[in-house]
């Protein structure tokens, strides 16, 4: 059976444990595949090192800071949350947001 409306970001650490984080993926391996999928379909699939994807999910990450979606969350959150740093948020925002901005 197809996951025809998946659509987002699969990332598959298959290199060795570099450094474990206990709870949540915070770990690093060594190496990574990525496939980017819309609707179903792979429209990317991407094979890189630790340091390779480091790279490329801050880009995506820095891409997704410019958009109306970024800037209304930061909103929505100092709203919620009054007592959160700007600091705070961007890192609270960059780890529940990561599907979304890792798909594109």
């Amino acid at each position: 059976m197809a996951a025809t409306g998946y659509s987002g970001a699969l990332i598959v650490p298959d290199g060795r444990l570099v450094d474990y984080v206990h709870m949540g993926y915070g770990s690093t391996h060594a190496h990574y595949r990525v496939y980017r999928i819309a609707r179903g379909r792979v429209l990317e699939a991407l094979s890189m090192g630790a340091e390779q994807f480091r790279v490329w999910r801050e880009r995506k990450f820095q891409a997704f800071r410019q958009t109306a979606q970024y800037r209304e969350a930061v909103a929505a959150a100092r709203k919620q949350s009054g007592s959160m740093s700007a600091e705070e948020i961007d890192g609270f925002l960059r780890g529940f947001y990561a599907e979304e901005y890792l798909g594109r």
